[in-house]
This record gives structure tokens, C-alpha cells and sequence, in this order.
């Protein structure tokens, strides 16, 4: 991957940026998630609408929607669906492979883009940095996308991404993922060069981060959000991987492959953090690692609650 720093060539908006709308089973704000591409301003798209295997997804009823409503900016569209159910990973890795565009950026079946102007904004800071990836903000909102309820990442970890050092980045993102995947748009070459690890299901972007930042590479942030984020989905929270075995052996992966044998590089209160959090995905903790453990138990507590009073405070639930 290439190492950091700004281009400074003349920026052209004739380069072919690829879209890539991600369902499996296309829930009720799946048109607002097609439509918010289509009003997109920028000049030159190209469009993948993918389905991963799911019985409800009508590829002809999808095809008309977007022909209904697409305009000269999408330069080719291609509406398809996997035989069976391959992961987020694979799902993305796959749909990448048939990318005609320089840069892709991934959105969710239940997101929007931000407003009309975000994919452009988005390609010009993408265009303007070496990095193979680059990430910005999303706004948390309710499932209908109503309610708007926080951005991901804060204005503070936005910072952090982009004027830390590397060693303080890698050991805040092993403490906690502060890099929004939904806002991220990708180099071709990122895809050319393996992609994203395939022996997860659901986590694509954990994983992908810690390598990266562990290589010495940095994620640069924007400052303005690209998209709108509805609160829901199996990956939707840490919380969700006790309700889902599959996320849970995804994260137990990731600490196993990129977390616990660098422990080396991380502060005490990291590595105790990463310690605690590792056993709690195996279940319930026995009274010994309740003790060894009693002042994450108290943190993890504390900051969950806070987070709940901030949501109900802004309108959430």
C-alpha cells in the first residue's frame, strides 16, 4: 500500500467512481438507499446493486426502479445476486472485482449518502491522498433515518485519525474502532491486492484497520460526514455479538489474528482492556476473572451507560 501524503495534480471528475449497494433481503428504506445514489451530482458513476443470497430480492422490480430514475451521470449498471450467502467480506470483495471505476465506495441496503454532494466531496478527498483508503464521518440515525443521534467518528477521533501518531492510532483503534467502514471509499488497487480477509463472515473493517495502522499506514479522515447510518443490522453494536454466534467467532478471530499477539505494542491499560474484552466473548466470566478484571468491568459499565443517556437524550430509544 502506498504511504501517505497529498497529491497535487489537477483533479478531474471524469474518473469512473463505482457505487456499490450492498442488501441482503432489501429492508423498507432500501429505495432511499438507491435513491440517494441516484441524485448524486457527481458526473460519472458506476453502479452495482449486489444481493447476497437472499430469498426476497427481486432483480427485475430493481432494475425498473433505478432505470426509472437514473440520470446520464450512471454510466453503466449492473443489478445481480449470489447464488447462495457468502459474508460481508466476500460479498465485497466479490462485487469489487466486476468495479470498473478508479475508486469504490460500499453503502448498505438502509443507509443513505449524506446529501447530493457527498460522493463527489468524498472522490475529491480520496483523490487528494496517496492512501489506498480513506474514511469520513457518518451520522447515526434511527432505522427510518429520522432521528439523527451522534457522528461516528467525534470531531476528537477524526483528530486522532489524522494528526496521532501511528502508534497512538493503533493502540486507540485496538481499544476501540473508530473508523467509520461506511464512510470509507477504496482505491481499486486495494481489491487487486487481496481485499478483505475472507475467513470472517461479518467483520470486514476491524480486522483490516489493525493491519493496516500495524504496518505503519494511516487512514485519512474527511470532516464532513458521506453518509447517514441507521441503527440497526447484526454489526450494529458490540452488544449484538452475544445475540450473534457468527460475529462473536468473527471477533474472537480478530483478537486472536490481530490483537493479542501484538500486545507488545500496546499501553498496560490496553492490553489489560483487550485481555478483558477477549474473555468476555467466551461467555460469562468466572469469579477469578471477575476480580482480575473488576476495573474494566466498572469502565465497560460505566460507558455503556453513558452512551444510552446520550442517545435517549437526542431523541433515541
Amino acid at each position: 500500500m502506498m504511504n501517505g501524503g497529498k497529491r497535487t495534480v489537477p483533479l478531474n471528475e471524469d474518473v469512473l467512481v463505482t457505487v456499490i449497494v450492498l442488501s441482503f433481503g432489501p429492508g423498507p428504506q432500501y429505495e432511499k438507499t438507491l435513491l440517494s445514489v441516484l441524485e448524486q451530482q457527481y458526473p460519472s458513476i458506476d453502479l452495482i446493486i449486489s444481493d447476497d443470497g437472499s430469498d426476497s430480492f427481486d432483480k427485475r422490480k430493481v432494475e425498473a426502479f433505478v432505470r426509472s430514475h437514473m440520470r446520464g451521470n450512471i454510466k453503466r449498471l449492473i443489478v445481480r445476486q449470489n447464488e447462495h450467502n457468502l459474508g460481508i467480506p466476500a460479498h465485497d470483495n466479490l462485487t469489487a472485482s466486476l468495479a470498473l471505476g478508479r475508486f469504490i465506495k460500499f453503502i448498505a441496503d438502509g443507509d443513505t449518502l449524506y446529501n447530493s454532494f457527498s460522493l463527489q466531496r468524498l472522490y475529491h478527498f480520496a483523490a487528494e491522498h496517496r492512501e489506498w483508503i480513506v474514511t469520513s464521518p457518518c451520522v447515526i440515525c434511527s432505522v427510518d433515518l429520522k432521528e439523527y443521534y451522534y457522528q461516528f467518528p467525534s470531531n476528537r477521533r477524526v483528530q486522532i485519525l489524522n494528526d496521532r501518531s501511528i502508534d497512538h492510532l493503533y493502540r486507540t483503534l485496538v481499544f476501540s474502532n473508530l473508523i467509520s467502514a461506511v464512510g470509507c471509499m477504496f482505491r481499486k488497487e486495494f481489491f487487486l491486492f487481496g481485499g478483505f480477509d475472507e475467513s470472517y463472515h461479518y467483520l470486514e473493517d476491524w480486522p483490516t484497520w489493525l493491519r493496516i495502522v500495524r504496518r505503519g499506514e494511516r487512514i485519512p479522515c474527511a470532516d464532513e460526514p458521506s453518509e447517514k447510518y441507521a441503527l440497526s443490522g447484526v454489526s450494529s453494536s458490540y452488544g449484538t455479538a452475544f445475540d450473534s454466534p457468527r460475529l462473536r467467532e468473527d471477533l474472537i478471530r480478530c483478537y486472536e489474528q490481530e490483537i493479542l499477539p501484538y500486545g507488545n505494542l500496546l499501553s498496560a491499560f490496553t492490553r489489560y482492556s483487550a485481555q478483558y474484552r477477549y474473555a468476555k466473548l467466551h461467555g460469562k466470566l468466572s469469579i477469578a476473572e471477575m476480580i482480575k478484571f473488576l476495573p474494566m468491568v466498572g469502565y465497560y459499565t460505566a460507558k455503556s451507560t453513558v452512551k444510552k443517556f446520550m442517545i435517549r437524550c437526542k431523541g433515541g430509544r
